[in-house]
């Protein structure tokens, strides 16, 4: 009885403030993305970010689900993806990583060669790209080392993956 009342009275300030306000409206999220999931993992970034400029030497573990890291990529961080960049999806398997996503060529920098014979002249402006490589994880810190990258369905070398990452995330200072 007593815990009824307790409950009761702990429960009469909330009543008394009405409903919550309601969380700001967002679009619906795309079939397969959730805002509760891109939540979820922005949560987790803002925690990783503050643990590092802590500089927490304190060990915790963070689960990020395929879901979740897809759904954040493609709600929440597609602002801030690079210029040209759409459309990525993440999958885990066992040891493995596998990135897949749409690159507009022209919007990345990536040069247009004179010779119309040329692979990027072959290429439509926006092609698919597939990465795929290997996840390590060692005492608490997480290695990915790319192995294959291909463009619409040509192999590239790792120094074009290189070259575009560098091209697409180079600062204006």
């Amino acid at each position: 009885m007593r815990a009824l009342i307790l409950l009761s009275l702990l429960a009469v300030p909330a009543l008394a403030d009405g409903p919550s306000a309601p969380a700001p409206s967002r679009a619906a999220a795309p079939s397969g993305f959730s805002w509760d999931e891109a939540d979820a993992m922005s949560r987790k970034v803002l925690a990783l970010e503050k643990r590092w400029k802590e500089r927490s030497t304190k060990k915790e573990t963070f689960l990020v689900t395929q879901s979740e890291l897809n759904s954040y990529l493609n709600l929440t961080y597609a602002a801030k993806m690079p210029k040209g960049v759409s459309g990525v999806s993440v999958r885990f398997d066992q040891d493995r990583v596998q990135a897949s996503g749409v690159v507009d060529l022209e919007q990345v920098g990536a040069p247009r060669e004179q010779s119309k014979w040329s692979l990027r002249a072959l290429l439509a402006p926006t092609v698919p790209i597939l990465l795929r490589g290997r996840l390590t994880n060692q005492d608490g810190f997480g290695t990915l080392e790319w192995e294959e990258v291909r463009l619409s369905s040509l192999p590239l070398p790792l120094t074009a993956l290189a070259q575009m990452v560098a091209t697409a995330t180079r600062s204006t200072r």
